[in-house]
């Protein structure tokens, strides 16, 4: 019986696996859109591929309270404060290789298509530190050279504001102040600016940027997601009930898809992060879609990719922006798919390499 829980656990992680890869590419083709379509270009391509990134803050969220839990973290004052240093740790070291790779790519391609003088790429490069290091969405941002990391550096923050606090206060947090924080976030960012784009755009008297505020709501209510999931797992449902849950699930990520497609308002971006927490919510569940035959060794790669594919894109883009090699959009969006499929798969074994042959040693503590 727990061999077959166990398997269950496996099969429902790689399904979120497949969910994370798929809605990358379907920022990927955003982004395509952006760049190289024109409004006679026809229906059918991701045109609000943005809406992909609510799917990964609320993600975000459901696993972070996931790894909470699984911790066993005390919730005094000394274990809040040596757990949450080396959570952020942990998701910092994870992404900064594969950020710091692409990075110097497109910071070497700025220098070639600008062009840049020696004296400028010095400035720009120290105007860009913040970035390099992540932390330019706690407002310092001088100059920006990757314009995907932004999620990255928001993510960190947020989590950095919200561990501690959760730490402490954890069913609380989850089915009350979570809930709080997101819907009045959401009501200021709607109030004060009609969407969740762009990111960069400085509330609060410049106390926040509006990406950062997006990720500290958005990874709350994925922790609440987290907590409904395991009451619905306590849950014992009819073989109808389970039909119906699976139906939803389907169709909440069928419907993001197609939306995305679409010129909708971008006030509905409001609306799908809500369609996208709930298939999360039973996907995270005994009774999702995934729990049968997606535990595959390919599956779990593209899941692994996805973040490389979200990061190092913009070293694919930007050259093709530039170049303009083809008038077709769908050229050029092929183009970019297949480049941004390679480099990603480049970088993801360059950092693989890194992390089990020099990351691994005693280079300068020893242990």
């Amino acid at each position: 019986m727990n061999q077959i829980k166990n398997e269950s656990k496996r099969s429902k992680i790689s399904g979120v696996e497949l969910l994370r890869f798929i809605f990358s590419v379907v920022i990927l083709l955003g982004h395509a859109c952006t760049s190289f379509a024109t409004h006679k270009t026809p229906f059918g391509i991701i045109r609000e591929g943005a809406i992909g990134v609510e799917f990964f803050f609320v993600l975000s969220g459901i696993l972070m309270a996931k790894s909470v839990y699984k911790s066993g973290a005390g919730n005094d004052l000394k274990s809040i404060a040596e757990y949450t240093p080396k959570f952020i740790a942990k998701k910092y070291l994870t992404v900064l290789p594969t950020h710091m790779i692409s990075f110097v790519i497109i910071f070497a391609e700025l220098i070639w298509f600008e062009p840049l003088t020696k004296q400028m790429a010095l400035k720009k490069f120290t105007f860009s530190l913040p970035e390099f290091f992540l932390i330019h969405m706690s407002g310092v941002r001088l100059s920006i050279v990757n314009q995907n990391d932004w999620y990255i550096s928001a993510m960190l923050f947020a989590m950095l504001i919200i561990c501690p606090l959760f730490l402490r206060y954890r069913a609380l947090y989850a089915r009350v102040i979570s809930p709080i924080l997101f819907l009045a976030i959401f009501g200021y960012l709607y109030q004060k600016t009609g969407t969740l784009t762009p990111s960069d755009t400085a509330l609060a008297g410049g106390l926040f940027l509006k990406g950062t505020l997006r990720a500290v709501a958005e990874i709350s209510l994925g922790i609440t997601v987290y907590e409904f999931t395991q009451s619905l797992d306590k849950t014992e449902l009819t073989r109808f009930g389970k039909i119906v849950l699976r139906f939803i699930e389907f169709m909440c990520y069928a419907l993001t898809v197609f939306v995305s497609m679409t010129t909708i308002d971008k006030k509905w971006y409001f609306v799908f992060v809500f369609v996208l927490a709930t298939g999360l919510a039973i996907t995270f569940s005994r009774y999702s879609l995934s729990v049968k035959g997606f535990d595959k060794d390919i599956v779990r790669y593209l899941g692994e990719l996805s973040m490389t594919v979200f990061i190092c894109q913009r070293a694919v883009l930007y050259p093709l922006e530039k170049l303009m090699l083809f008038k077709s959009y769908r050229f050029n969006t092929l183009a970019l798919i297949i480049g941004a499929l390679a480099l990603s798969v480049v970088i993801k074994a360059v950092v693989d390499y890194l992390k089990k042959r020099l990351f691994a040693k005693e280079i300068f503590v020893k242990k």
